[in-house]
This record gives C-alpha cells, structure tokens and sequence, in this order.
C-alpha cells in the first residue's frame, strides 16, 4: 500500500510536493481504513484531488507513471537520455535533478525507496526499512556509485557485481531485477501492482466484457442497465481480420502467446480482440458489442463506437471497480490512478458508483483508488473523510502545492465540522482548488490588462 508520495522539479511542481495516503486520527468512515498496527497508523483506500485546470493534476500523474515505467523497464542503453519533465519556469532547475520518493508497505514491512535523475545519470537512489522506531538502510548510491549496501541484498547472488555494472543512467533495483537478482523484487512488485488510466486511455480488460461466465460480463450487463444506461449485454462477433489490420508486432505477440487476447481499439473508438488461431496460423478478430432492446423486445447489436462518451468511460472505469474489489477479497495490494474520473460523466452518477464502491470497503482491504477530480458532488463527509479530500494549487511563480481538507482552519482556527455543507464552501473558494477568474469581462476588448 501506499503511505507517501512526493515529487519535486517536475513539469509544474517546482517545490516537494507531498502526498499522503496516511490517515488522520478523526473516526469517519474509520471501518473502512487499514490498520499498521506496528506503527499505530491507519492506511487510507481512498484520495481525490481537486485542482483548477493546469494546477497541476495530471502533472502529478505524469510523474508517477514515469516513476513507475522509470523503475519498471529503464532505459534501452547506457547512451539513452532520460526523458524527465523539469520545471521550466525557472531555467535554473534544468540543471537540478528531478526527485522521487515513496513511502510504502508490503506484507506489513514499512519502505522507502528514493531515487533523484537529471537528463543523463541516476544522481542518487535508496532503500530503507522503516522500523518502528528506527530505520535500516538496505543500499545508498550517490552520483558516484554505490556508498552502502545491507541485507537482504549483501549475502544475495553476484548483488555487488550487478551493481557495480550498472549504467549510471538506469536504477539498481532495475538492473537487479533485469540480471535475475530476486533480494529486492518486493520493490519491483509494488511498482507492477499500480494502475494508471488517463483521460484518452483505455484500461485494458475491456475484453472480458464479452467473455462467456466472466465476472465483468455478469456485473457489467447488470451495471449498465442500473445506471439506464441502454446497455442490456455485451457479444463478441468473428469479423475478417482484414477489417481491422492487426500490426506486425502484435502478430508476433499473438505467435508468441497463443493461450492470450489482444483487446484493441480503433481510432473510432470501437472494440476488437485478436487471438492467433494455431490450427490455421493466422489471427482471428472479433469485435465486441454492446446490446440494446429494441421497441418489441429484440436484441439489437451496436458498435461501441456509436455509445455515447459518458457510456464509454463507465466502460473504462467498471474494470477498475471490479479489480479493486477481486483484490480487497483477496487481500491483495492494488493501487490505481485515474486522472479526470468524472469526464463525461454526469455528477450524480459518479458520487452513485463511488460510494457504492466504498460500500464494499473494510479494514481487511489493501487496494487504493486514486483520482483527480472536478466534481464538487463528491466533497461530501458522508462518502469521504476529509483527510481523503486534497486541494491542488498553483501560486504566483507558477508552482504546485498540495493541502488536505483536514488541514483546513477557518478565521478563528476552527477545521471543518463533520456536519458541514462543503459543495458551497468550496465553490466560493474557501479550501483553494478553484480557478482564480478576475472580475471582468473576459471578451471586452476594454478591460484593462
């Protein structure tokens, strides 16, 4: 699970920027939060983040999926540029290094793994385990290599070797990972266990729509009628494969994973799946579509294409739910980020789906669902708590800075009551995370400038 994050000298985030996902000591909602009993901490499963346009949302999004790609695969060669976003506002910070940090937990153990890149070298990384009241450094590198390194890594197979063979643009726990050396894929795996779904992505289990008996196809035909959606059903037709050409490198996945489907998406927006035929040595497509009732009660097939917005991001985001909710019956970590979850979607809809999700939740649950957010609707006590309610802004110099709701005191030091109507407050700006509009016309060619 995820405790803390921060970031700073990237794309508009200047300063560190921290993020929580530890919560405070108030009780609301306090069922649902998991317990770090070693630590007398309770873990939050849930964040929104409200920003103004360009306050710096999806920036912070960015950065973590380049944390993640960065840790995950690296760069292809030692002569490879690292593709960091500084802050350009200050031409003095292109030559500072970029910084990461993460706060995590696995299987009860407290980590913090840091690491810090300019445009070609790793200038620092680490590893530590937090203790309970204390901290023991697993490995430290400088720009220089590597300054101290404990176990689990001293005893492990050739750890030094790969270390000391490390490009200095790509991380140790990457290059251990790509040399076989196991002592530290509990970092890798954290990093495997996070999602992210951006604006224009499409999450990629779309598929198991239109499989017979799966879970997303029994709950999905049941989600979309609910919500009135039109949508009774999902089906999946043989389409010849010359309708949509599957390119080469997907052929030689195809070729490589026979057992495997390819969900794919057309620039129309409509669902294929290619799967190789072994028999015939050849791709075989299908499209998924969705079904409707017609006026005497027919089945009638549409392309997903001809859904509307709203209807097609409900797609994208009901295989997130479903993930998070399999995982948290599980016991399993799962963390997703979702950038602009309430795009196209109407207001009253998505506090609908939230908070019957967060129905689900108890303090046995170990996945996180991060998202940022427009949609006033949801700064309600009664689906989150307000140290799960956080205010992106960007001041004077064009900088980010991240707040809590449960940071908040009024004129006379007072925080947010719990029976508090927020919607309004927020409107008017009280908690920040609004646009800064002047008081004009923007359209008069006579405003002062």
């Amino acid at each position: 699970m995820l405790l803390y994050f921060s970031v700073s000298n990237w794309g508009m985030i200047r300063d560190e920027l921290n993020f929580s996902m530890v919560a405070e000591r108030e009780q609301a909602h306090s069922g649902r939060l998991y317990p770090l009993s070693k630590f007398k901490r309770r873990v939050l499963p849930v964040a929104a983040i409200y920003g103004a346009n360009a306050s710096g949302k999806s920036t912070l999004i960015e950065a973590l999926r380049f944390a993640q790609m960065y840790v995950l695969i690296g760069p292809r060669s030692r002569t490879d540029r690292i593709a960091r976003k500084f802050y350009r506002l200050d031409k003095t910070y292109q030559n500072k290094p970029t910084a990461f940090s993460f706060v995590f937990e696995v299987d009860e153990d407290v980590f913090e793994y840091q690491f810090s890149v300019n445009d070609e070298r790793v200038v620092a990384e680490g590893l530590k385990q937090i203790l309970s009241n204390d901290e023991k450094v697993i490995f430290s590198r400088n720009e220089n290599g590597l300054v101290e390194m404990n176990e689990p890594l001293k005893s492990s197979t050739n750890a030094k070797a790969y270390i000391e063979g490390c490009s200095s643009n790509k991380l140790y726990v990457t290059n251990l990972i790509n040399q076989g050396n196991t002592a530290l894929s509990f970092v890798n795996q954290w990093f495997e266990n996070i999602r992210i779904l951006t604006p224009d992505q499409i999450f990629g289990a779309f598929n198991y729509y239109a499989t017979d008996n799966s879970p997303l196809s029994t709950t999905g035909s049941q989600f979309f009628d609910v919500l009135k959606t039109g949508i009774c059903g999902f089906v999946r037709e043989e389409v010849p494969a010359e309708q949509f050409p599957v390119r080469e490198e997907m052929k030689v996945w195809l070729r490589a994973n026979p057992d495997k489907e390819l969900p794919i998406m057309s620039p129309m927006r409509d669902m294929f799946v290619a799967r190789w035929d072994s028999v015939e040595q050849r791709v075989r497509l299908y499209q998924i579509k969705t079904t409707h009732k017609s006026l005497d009660g027919n089945d009638v097939t549409f392309n997903v294409g001809l859904e509307s917005d709203g209807t097609r991001r409900l797609m994208d985001l009901l295989p997130i739910f479903m993930g998070l909710i399999q995982t948290n019956l599980q016991a399993r970590p799962f963390i997703c980020f979702v950038d602009e979850i309430d795009r196209s979607l109407h207001p009253l809809l998505l506090k609908r789906v939230l908070s019957d999700y967060l129905g689900t939740l108890n303090g046995d649950c170990r996945s996180q669902l991060v998202f940022t957010t427009h949609n006033a609707e949801l700064i309600d006590q009664s689906i989150l708590r307000r140290d799960e309610i956080n205010f992106l802004e960007r001041n004077a110099q064009g900088a980010a800075s991240l707040s809590r709701l449960s940071d908040y005191r009024d004129e006379k030091g007072k925080a947010v009551r719990f029976d508090a109507l927020l919607q309004k407050r927020y409107m008017r700006g009280d908690f920040g995370g609004i646009p800064d509009l002047p008081m004009v016309n923007i359209f008069s060619s006579k405003r002062n400038d």
